[in-house]
């Protein structure tokens, strides 16, 4: 009986002790198990984390994709609606001409019919004036017989912006799409497809294509302020001597003249048949005129605090030169909604405004395009290139740039590249790039060309610049576009 209980004691003290044993062992084991699954349950956490940001990522993108569609789709028709209203306009155009034509035609053979309708009854007086009216009748269609076989060949058709049709023949890709995957993951791969096109800055070249001679009154001489070459190719002169503006049309020939009440300075188209109209010192008002109706629609008051320069209209907005201060960015309606101080270096270096405010910037001319403004100064040669924030985004000096009381005209073409030229640059255009780093000349051509104004059509990719004495020079501009990919 003791051996057995003996016996049974130490069987059990044994087994207690590997059950001790075994426990220590399970601990561990039992510890490193839930730290393994509490690890996987974190890394699927994550991962259904990481779904859900993509399914998140992924409705953004679409919703950006199809954000974007939506806004080209609203500019092509934006850009199809000007283009039909200039088609509508243009026909307008062209048949006022002809039935003024037919209505001048058919007035002077009713009166020759109801003369000759009853020869019998004709006095020797009537029958002379039958006479007189038949020759007048004949030289009125020998006069305009070569008009009339013009009209015979008007033709009507459509030339696309090479830009869009560029879209249609070469544009393989909607957009660039990028996943970047986690370097855990897949070793920092980058999956991206991307694409690049771009004007060839050092290609840009210009075409001859007219002269225009702006006719001069009879006082025997004008002062050409300004152009602007509207999108139904008429372009548009300021003569600040005879306080008119001069209309063309797209072929060169003068069309009419509308009078106003003050010499205009500088001017700005605001669509097809619209322009606004600075009048320099000392007037602060800007006026809309109708050159159709050749009224004026409406005056905009107070949105300058002394008197306004150069003007340029982008977006909805006019942006005004406030001499001697700021730019001011005005709605049509003429509500200031933005003020942009004009660069601190700029100063004049004229008596008269030296002594009016001792420190007044020297602008005279800017253009506003896509959200950014730009204007050159006379005094320190530098272009600037603003955003509408009144952001410096970048500057370029040049001593080509100076002129000698007025900052230089510009303009801005599809790509962003700024034109410019000044009667003191030794008759050669300069291009500087989209950039605001590289610059490049081109002749003008014309040695006795005296620049004052500069207008670009972006539609016809077409230049138009004014000499003050009267002539214009209209251009072609050729901009090679080249497409880069990478993958």
């Amino acid at each position: 009986m003791s051996k057995y209980r003996s016996k049974f004691v130490v069987t059990k003290s044994t087994e207690t002790a590997v059950d001790v044993e075994i426990s220590a062992e399970g601990y561990q084991r039992e510890n490193r198990i839930s730290m393994v699954i509490n690890s996987a349950k974190n890394q699927v956490l994550k991962l259904r984390k990481s779904v859900s940001d993509l399914k998140d990522q992924n409705v953004n993108v679409v919703k950006q994709v199809r954000d974007f569609r939506r806004k080209l789709d609203e500019h092509l028709n934006y850009l199809q609606e000007q283009l039909l209203n200039e088609i509508r306009y243009e026909y307008n155009v062209c048949t006022n001409e002809m039935s003024e034509h037919e209505t001048d035609l058919q007035t002077q053979t009713d009166r020759i019919q109801r003369l000759a309708k009853d020869r019998s009854k004709l006095k020797p007086e009537n029958s002379s004036e039958l006479m007189t009216a038949t020759e007048t009748l004949e030289k009125t269609i020998s006069s305009q017989n070569e008009k009339v076989s013009v009209m015979q060949k008007n033709s009507v058709r459509i030339e696309y912006n090479p830009t869009l049709k560029s879209i249609l023949e070469n544009a393989q890709d909607f957009g660039r799409f990028m996943v970047t995957k986690d370097s855990v993951l897949n070793n920092n791969i980058v999956r991206k497809h991307s694409f690049k096109t771009k004007a060839d800055f050092d290609a840009i070249k210009l075409e001859f294509e007219k002269k225009i001679e702006i006719p001069i009154p009879n006082k025997g001489y004008s002062y050409i302020m300004d152009c602007v070459l509207l999108k139904n190719k008429d372009m548009v002169f300021a003569d600040r001597i005879n306080k008119r503006l001069v209309i063309h049309k797209g072929t060169g020939a003068f069309s009419h003249e509308i009078r106003l009440p003050k010499p205009p300075h500088y001017i700005t188209a605001v669509d097809i048949e619209k322009l606004a109209i600075s009048y320099g010192k000392p007037f602060s008002n800007i006026d809309i005129i109708n050159i159709v109706t050749r009224e004026t629609e409406s005056t905009i008051a107070g949105c300058v605090t002394d008197w306004s320069m150069g003007i340029s209209y982008s977006n909805g907005k006019l942006y005004i030169v406030d001499d001697g201060s700021a730019i001011q960015e005005v709605t049509l309606d003429g509500k200031v909604t933005s003020s942009i101080p004009l660069n601190g270096n700029v100063t004049s270096n004229r008596k008269e405004d030296f002594a009016k405010k001792g420190n007044t910037p020297c602008v005279h001319h800017l253009t506003a395009h896509q959200n950014k403004i730009y204007y050159a100064s006379t005094l320190n040669d530098t272009l600037y290139c603003y955003d509408n924030t009144g952001k410096e985004l970048w500057s370029f000096s040049d001593s080509e740039i100076i002129g000698e009381c007025t900052s230089p005209p510009l303009a801005v073409d599809g790509n962003g590249n700024v034109i410019l030229v000044n009667h003191e640059s030794d008759y050669k255009i300069m291009i500087i790039s989209a950039d605001g780093k590289k610059i490049k000349y081109l002749p003008l051509g014309k040695d006795d060309f005296m620049p004052n104004g500069i207008s670009f059509d972006e539609n016809k990719q077409m230049l138009l610049i004014c000499d003050h004495r009267s002539h214009a020079i209209l251009f072609n501009v050729r901009q090679n576009t080249c497409e880069k990919r990478e993958s």
